[in-house]
């Protein structure tokens, strides 16, 4: 019988083998040969071990109930394998052009190596220290954002029109209102409720409607529990911490000699 099982001699691949032997599984001269398979099957096709190419111009046409070899039939004695691949397994990769992992993922105890700029929503750490030699930036560039702002004067809170605030923002960036050049507030972000909703640590002084909106990503935000800013590096290098935060000195002081100030509980 030429047909030898089923086997998964490729990872990932349950496959069934069929072998002939010319002129004893089939009569000399046989160019088609039985084999069941489905449209979507992969198939194979060895004659004495070399790797047949399909197409009615090459080697051979499959069906789904038989492999044709064109041209002339295999001599008696030559073998003529076929391997139909009745299903096969993909394992789960992310390409090198990019892509989304939906679950966790481990690295063990060894490093991740980027070069370019690294977004994240959250950093945790199982009691090892984390270590970041470069910038940690929000997802936003120093440019104009989508849609309109209408700061109101009696409130921190700002609606946008338009706005997609929850991709092109985090807490900790800076919102900055443009009404002319020589008039610009700016002021940081301490919580984003929706897309069109989110809330800045100082009402504007200016309420009318901005057209043009800029979001300032933050250099490094470290928030709490309830995504409060417990300590911030703006995208201008100034460093805040939360009203009840303390910056300790466990050294020496020293200052510049370009005498920039160095402010407190301002």
């Amino acid at each position: 019988m030429p047909y030898l099982g089923k086997q998964a001699e490729e990872g990932g691949a349950l496959i069934r083998t069929h072998e002939f032997l010319q002129g004893t599984d089939t009569s000399t001269g046989t160019t088609a040969f039985t084999v069941a398979s489905t449209g979507g099957d992969y198939v194979r096709v060895f004659l004495n071990g070399v790797l047949l190419q399909e197409g009615a111009s090459n080697d051979y046409t499959k069906t789904t109930s038989a492999v044709t070899i064109v041209g002339t039939a295999p001599a008696d004695g030559d073998i003529l394998k076929i391997d139909v691949y009745e299903s096969i397994t993909i394992w789960d990769t992310v390409p090198a052009t990019g892509g989304a992992y939906s679950g966790n993922v481990s690295f063990g105890d060894n490093n991740i190596t980027n070069v370019g700029d690294i977004s994240l929503d959250t950093i945790s750490a199982d009691g090892s220290s984390i270590t970041i030699n470069d910038v940690i930036k929000g997802s936003a560039n120093n440019t104009d954002i989508t849609g309109t702002i209408d700061p109101a004067a009696s409130t921190t809170t700002v609606t946008g029109v338009g706005t997609a605030f929850l991709t092109e923002a985090t807490v900790g960036d800076q919102l900055v209102l443009h009404q002319g050049t020589a008039n610009e507030e700016t002021r940081t972000i301490t919580a984003i409720a929706s897309d069109t909703s989110l809330t800045v640590n100082a009402t504007f002084t200016d309420n009318a409607n901005d057209t043009t909106p800029e979001i300032h990503p933050a250099s490094f935000v470290v928030t709490d529990d309830s995504n409060g800013i417990d300590f911030l590096i703006d995208t201008d290098g100034n460093i805040e911490t939360s009203t009840t935060g303390k910056v300790k000195q466990k050294g020496a002081f020293m200052q510049s000699s370009t005498h920039q100030a160095l402010t407190l509980g301002g």
